[in-house]
Protein backbone atom coordinates (compact mmCIF):
# COMPACT_ATOMS: atom_id res chain seq x y z
CA UNK A 1 0.00 0.00 0.00
CA UNK A 2 2.84 2.28 0.93
CA UNK A 3 4.27 1.70 -2.49
CA UNK A 4 1.34 2.56 -4.44
CA UNK A 5 1.05 5.79 -2.80
CA UNK A 6 4.61 6.57 -3.62
CA UNK A 7 3.63 5.52 -6.81
CA UNK A 8 0.42 7.99 -7.28
CA UNK A 9 2.28 10.97 -5.77
CA UNK A 10 5.06 10.36 -8.41
CA UNK A 11 2.22 10.81 -10.53
CA UNK A 12 1.11 13.51 -9.25
CA UNK A 13 4.25 15.24 -9.53
CA UNK A 14 4.41 14.34 -13.26
CA UNK A 15 0.81 15.59 -14.07
CA UNK A 16 1.77 18.66 -12.75
CA UNK A 17 4.72 19.26 -14.87
CA UNK A 18 4.16 22.07 -16.85
CA UNK A 19 5.03 21.27 -20.29
CA UNK A 20 2.75 18.73 -20.49
CA UNK A 21 -0.13 21.26 -20.73
CA UNK A 22 1.12 23.58 -23.52
CA UNK A 23 -0.20 21.22 -26.46
CA UNK A 24 -4.05 21.50 -26.30
CA UNK A 25 -4.02 17.96 -27.34
CA UNK A 26 -3.29 16.76 -24.62
CA UNK A 27 -5.36 18.78 -22.09
CA UNK A 28 -9.03 16.78 -22.43
CA UNK A 29 -6.62 13.28 -20.85
CA UNK A 30 -4.69 15.24 -18.63
CA UNK A 31 -7.61 17.52 -16.66
CA UNK A 32 -9.43 14.12 -16.05
CA UNK A 33 -6.50 12.41 -14.53
CA UNK A 34 -5.42 15.72 -12.39
CA UNK A 35 -9.71 15.73 -11.56
CA UNK A 36 -9.26 12.32 -10.00
CA UNK A 37 -6.06 13.00 -8.04
CA UNK A 38 -8.06 16.18 -7.02
CA UNK A 39 -11.07 14.27 -6.10
CA UNK A 40 -9.20 11.24 -4.08
CA UNK A 41 -6.54 13.00 -2.44
CA UNK A 42 -7.33 16.58 -1.77
CA UNK A 43 -4.91 16.81 0.65
CA UNK A 44 -2.00 16.14 -0.93
CA UNK A 45 -2.02 19.64 -2.16
CA UNK A 46 -0.67 21.25 0.44
CA UNK A 47 2.05 19.96 0.48
CA UNK A 48 5.58 20.96 -0.92
CA UNK A 49 3.66 23.26 -2.84
CA UNK A 50 1.36 21.52 -5.18
CA UNK A 51 -1.49 23.46 -5.14
CA UNK A 52 0.70 26.82 -6.44
CA UNK A 53 1.78 24.17 -8.96
CA UNK A 54 -2.16 23.41 -9.61
CA UNK A 55 -3.17 27.13 -9.79
CA UNK A 56 -0.26 27.42 -12.48
CA UNK A 57 -1.83 25.06 -14.64
CA UNK A 58 -5.49 26.51 -13.99
CA UNK A 59 -4.48 29.69 -15.28
CA UNK A 60 -2.47 28.79 -17.94
CA UNK A 61 -5.56 26.69 -19.47
CA UNK A 62 -7.87 29.46 -18.61
CA UNK A 63 -5.62 31.84 -20.52
CA UNK A 64 -6.17 30.01 -23.85
CA UNK A 65 -9.57 30.45 -26.06
CA UNK A 66 -8.90 26.58 -26.89
CA UNK A 67 -8.96 25.41 -23.03
CA UNK A 68 -10.50 27.80 -21.15
CA UNK A 69 -13.36 25.52 -20.11
CA UNK A 70 -10.99 23.17 -19.28
CA UNK A 71 -9.55 25.77 -16.55
CA UNK A 72 -12.47 25.49 -14.33
CA UNK A 73 -12.56 21.68 -14.62
CA UNK A 74 -9.42 22.16 -12.41
CA UNK A 75 -10.41 24.69 -10.37
CA UNK A 76 -13.89 23.74 -9.03
CA UNK A 77 -12.27 20.37 -7.44
CA UNK A 78 -10.17 22.30 -5.78
CA UNK A 79 -12.27 24.60 -4.42
CA UNK A 80 -15.03 21.95 -3.57
CA UNK A 81 -12.59 20.07 -1.71
CA UNK A 82 -10.50 22.28 0.55
CA UNK A 83 -11.06 24.57 3.34
CA UNK A 84 -11.55 28.05 3.01
CA UNK A 85 -8.35 28.30 5.50
CA UNK A 86 -6.20 26.80 3.11
CA UNK A 87 -7.55 29.19 -0.19
CA UNK A 88 -7.74 32.46 1.22
CA UNK A 89 -4.19 33.38 0.49
CA UNK A 90 -4.82 32.80 -3.32
CA UNK A 91 -8.32 33.93 -4.03
CA UNK A 92 -6.85 37.41 -4.93
CA UNK A 93 -4.62 35.76 -7.29
CA UNK A 94 -7.52 33.70 -8.85
CA UNK A 95 -10.38 36.14 -9.03
CA UNK A 96 -7.45 38.65 -11.31
CA UNK A 97 -6.72 35.72 -13.57
CA UNK A 98 -10.54 35.00 -13.89
CA UNK A 99 -11.56 38.68 -14.07
CA UNK A 100 -8.48 39.78 -16.45
CA UNK A 101 -9.52 36.93 -18.88
CA UNK A 102 -13.26 37.84 -18.43
CA UNK A 103 -12.14 41.60 -20.08
CA UNK A 104 -9.73 40.25 -22.76
CA UNK A 105 -12.54 37.95 -24.21
CA UNK A 106 -15.83 37.80 -22.48
CA UNK A 107 -17.75 34.52 -23.86
CA UNK A 108 -20.93 33.30 -22.92
CA UNK A 109 -19.12 30.10 -22.10
CA UNK A 110 -16.41 31.63 -20.20
CA UNK A 111 -19.02 33.84 -18.42
CA UNK A 112 -21.17 30.89 -17.70
CA UNK A 113 -18.36 28.88 -16.21
CA UNK A 114 -17.45 32.23 -13.95
CA UNK A 115 -20.80 31.66 -12.78
CA UNK A 116 -21.31 27.76 -11.71
CA UNK A 117 -17.87 28.46 -10.35
CA UNK A 118 -18.82 31.26 -8.21
CA UNK A 119 -22.05 29.41 -7.36
CA UNK A 120 -19.73 26.44 -6.42
CA UNK A 121 -17.82 28.65 -4.06
CA UNK A 122 -21.16 30.25 -2.29
CA UNK A 123 -22.57 27.37 -1.51
CA UNK A 124 -19.07 25.13 -0.39
CA UNK A 125 -17.68 28.92 1.73
CA UNK A 126 -20.88 30.65 2.60
CA UNK A 127 -22.28 33.81 0.62
CA UNK A 128 -20.45 36.46 2.76
CA UNK A 129 -17.24 34.99 2.17
CA UNK A 130 -17.65 34.92 -1.58
CA UNK A 131 -19.04 39.01 -1.59
CA UNK A 132 -16.13 39.66 0.68
CA UNK A 133 -13.40 37.59 -1.00
CA UNK A 134 -15.03 39.36 -4.65
CA UNK A 135 -14.59 42.71 -2.93
CA UNK A 136 -10.99 42.78 -1.61
CA UNK A 137 -10.00 43.02 -5.43
CA UNK A 138 -12.35 46.56 -5.83
CA UNK A 139 -14.81 48.14 -3.83
CA UNK A 140 -18.63 46.91 -4.76
CA UNK A 141 -17.00 44.23 -7.66
CA UNK A 142 -19.35 41.65 -6.26
CA UNK A 143 -22.73 44.21 -7.11
CA UNK A 144 -21.27 45.28 -10.63
CA UNK A 145 -20.27 41.23 -11.57
CA UNK A 146 -23.55 40.38 -10.28
CA UNK A 147 -25.55 43.48 -12.27
CA UNK A 148 -23.13 43.12 -15.12
CA UNK A 149 -22.56 38.97 -15.72
CA UNK A 150 -24.34 36.89 -12.97
CA UNK A 151 -28.01 37.97 -14.29
CA UNK A 152 -27.83 37.70 -17.55
CA UNK A 153 -25.96 34.73 -17.47
CA UNK A 154 -28.37 32.42 -15.67
CA UNK A 155 -30.82 32.26 -18.16
CA UNK A 156 -28.39 30.89 -20.84
CA UNK A 157 -27.33 28.27 -17.74
CA UNK A 158 -28.68 24.51 -18.86
CA UNK A 159 -27.50 21.07 -17.08
CA UNK A 160 -29.72 19.53 -14.33
CA UNK A 161 -26.66 19.98 -11.51
CA UNK A 162 -25.66 23.41 -12.95
CA UNK A 163 -29.21 25.20 -13.14
CA UNK A 164 -29.39 23.71 -9.23
CA UNK A 165 -26.39 24.61 -8.13
CA UNK A 166 -27.07 27.89 -9.62
CA UNK A 167 -30.65 28.48 -8.58
CA UNK A 168 -30.05 27.62 -4.92
CA UNK A 169 -26.33 30.36 -4.90
CA UNK A 170 -28.88 33.22 -6.50
CA UNK A 171 -31.63 32.38 -3.81
CA UNK A 172 -28.84 32.63 -1.24
CA UNK A 173 -27.54 35.52 -2.00
CA UNK A 174 -31.57 36.85 -1.94
CA UNK A 175 -31.87 36.07 1.39
CA UNK A 176 -28.08 36.65 3.04
CA UNK A 177 -25.65 39.65 2.51
CA UNK A 178 -26.48 42.62 4.11
CA UNK A 179 -25.00 44.47 1.26
CA UNK A 180 -27.97 42.83 -0.92
CA UNK A 181 -30.86 43.49 1.70
CA UNK A 182 -29.72 47.29 1.90
CA UNK A 183 -32.60 49.48 0.63
CA UNK A 184 -30.08 51.01 -1.74
CA UNK A 185 -29.84 47.76 -3.58
CA UNK A 186 -34.01 46.70 -3.82
CA UNK A 187 -33.21 47.43 -8.21
CA UNK A 188 -30.38 44.30 -8.02
CA UNK A 189 -32.27 42.13 -5.53
CA UNK A 190 -35.54 42.65 -7.95
CA UNK A 191 -33.45 41.40 -11.19
CA UNK A 192 -32.17 38.86 -9.40
CA UNK A 193 -35.37 37.68 -8.26
CA UNK A 194 -36.54 37.55 -12.14
CA UNK A 195 -33.47 36.11 -13.04
CA UNK A 196 -34.05 32.67 -10.36
CA UNK A 197 -37.47 32.39 -11.92
CA UNK A 198 -36.88 32.40 -15.22
CA UNK A 199 -33.85 30.34 -14.62
CA UNK A 200 -36.50 27.83 -13.10
CA UNK A 201 -39.58 28.46 -15.20
CA UNK A 202 -38.30 28.01 -19.05
CA UNK A 203 -37.66 24.67 -20.97
CA UNK A 204 -33.98 23.53 -21.81
CA UNK A 205 -34.60 25.36 -25.09
CA UNK A 206 -35.21 28.75 -23.93
CA UNK A 207 -32.14 28.80 -22.64
CA UNK A 208 -30.10 27.60 -25.93
CA UNK A 209 -32.00 30.39 -27.38
CA UNK A 210 -31.52 33.12 -24.60
CA UNK A 211 -27.88 32.08 -24.81
CA UNK A 212 -27.38 33.77 -28.10
CA UNK A 213 -29.08 36.88 -27.30
CA UNK A 214 -26.51 36.92 -24.44
CA UNK A 215 -23.51 36.98 -27.05
CA UNK A 216 -24.47 40.16 -28.15
CA UNK A 217 -24.84 41.58 -25.41
CA UNK A 218 -21.06 40.23 -24.14
CA UNK A 219 -20.02 41.38 -27.08
CA UNK A 220 -20.68 44.96 -26.82
CA UNK A 221 -19.11 44.67 -23.37
CA UNK A 222 -15.82 43.74 -24.68
CA UNK A 223 -15.35 46.03 -27.25
CA UNK A 224 -14.31 49.10 -25.54
CA UNK A 225 -10.86 50.76 -25.16
CA UNK A 226 -8.33 48.71 -23.06
CA UNK A 227 -8.84 48.03 -19.42
CA UNK A 228 -12.42 49.78 -19.41
CA UNK A 229 -14.39 46.77 -18.92
CA UNK A 230 -12.05 45.69 -16.44
CA UNK A 231 -11.14 48.91 -14.69
CA UNK A 232 -14.90 49.39 -14.37
CA UNK A 233 -15.28 46.38 -12.37
CA UNK A 234 -12.52 47.41 -10.20
CA UNK A 235 -13.19 50.66 -9.82
CA UNK A 236 -17.16 50.20 -9.50
CA UNK A 237 -19.50 52.85 -10.91
CA UNK A 238 -22.43 54.94 -8.31
CA UNK A 239 -25.69 54.37 -10.53
CA UNK A 240 -29.13 56.04 -8.90
CA UNK A 241 -31.00 53.44 -7.56
CA UNK A 242 -34.88 53.61 -8.46
CA UNK A 243 -37.51 52.18 -6.34
CA UNK A 244 -38.18 48.44 -7.62
CA UNK A 245 -41.97 47.98 -7.97
CA UNK A 246 -43.06 44.23 -8.54
CA UNK A 247 -45.69 43.98 -11.02
CA UNK A 248 -48.70 41.80 -12.12
CA UNK A 249 -49.73 41.90 -8.39
CA UNK A 250 -49.31 39.76 -5.78
CA UNK A 251 -49.55 36.98 -7.09
CA UNK A 252 -46.77 36.84 -9.16
CA UNK A 253 -44.62 37.59 -5.69
CA UNK A 254 -46.09 34.64 -3.67
CA UNK A 255 -45.40 32.41 -7.27
CA UNK A 256 -41.90 33.30 -7.13
CA UNK A 257 -41.41 33.25 -3.63
CA UNK A 258 -42.58 29.94 -3.41
CA UNK A 259 -40.36 28.84 -5.68
CA UNK A 260 -37.28 30.44 -4.70
CA UNK A 261 -38.37 28.84 -1.03
CA UNK A 262 -38.74 25.10 -2.64
CA UNK A 263 -35.37 25.57 -4.33
CA UNK A 264 -33.47 26.18 -0.91
CA UNK A 265 -35.72 23.43 0.83
CA UNK A 266 -34.10 20.42 -1.81
CA UNK A 267 -30.83 21.79 -1.22
CA UNK A 268 -31.15 20.97 2.33
CA UNK A 269 -32.35 17.74 1.97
Amino acid sequence: LRDKDLQKLKTFDILLTTDLWKKSANVPALVRLLQSFLQQAPNDLTKKGKLINVLGIFEILVSSASTKEQGFYILNPVIKNLGYDVLAEYMNHIWFTLFTRLQNNATPRLVRCLIIFMSLFLVKHDTQTLVDSVNSVGANLFNLILDKFWIPTLKTITGNTEVKLSAVASAKLLCEPPSLLDPAAEELWGKLLDGIVTLLSQPEEQRVEDELKFLILVRRLVIKPPLFVFTMLVEGRKTRCRKFRIQNTSVRLYWQISLIISVVDSSRS
